[in-house]
C-alpha cells in the first residue's frame, strides 16, 4: 500500500507518519489489489482534523474525523 501523509498548519514529526503507516497497514488484509492512501492531518485554531482518502481498483473511500481539544 502506498501511503502519503500531508500536514497542514502543523509540524509533523516522524512518529505521526509511523503511527499512520502502522494503522493503515492493517487494512491490507481486506484489500486484495494495490491501494493508495492519502492522509491529511490539519489544525485549525483548536480543532484537529484527520482526512483519509483510500483508492483501490476503482473503489474510493473518504473519511474525515474532527477532534476538539
Amino acid at each position: 500500500m502506498k501511503i502519503s501523509v500531508t500536514f497542514r498548519n502543523a509540524e509533523g514529526d516522524t512518529w505521526h507518519k509511523e503511527y499512520v503507516d502502522e494503522r493503515l497497514k492493517k487494512l491490507n488484509k481486506y484489500i486484495d489489489n494495490p491501494a493508495e492512501a492519502r492522509v491529511i492531518l490539519s489544525v485549525e485554531k483548536f480543532r484537529h482534523f484527520a482526512e483519509i482518502n483510500l483508492t483501490s481498483n476503482g473503489l474510493n473511500v473518504n473519511a474525515k474525523e474532527e477532534e476538539k481539544e
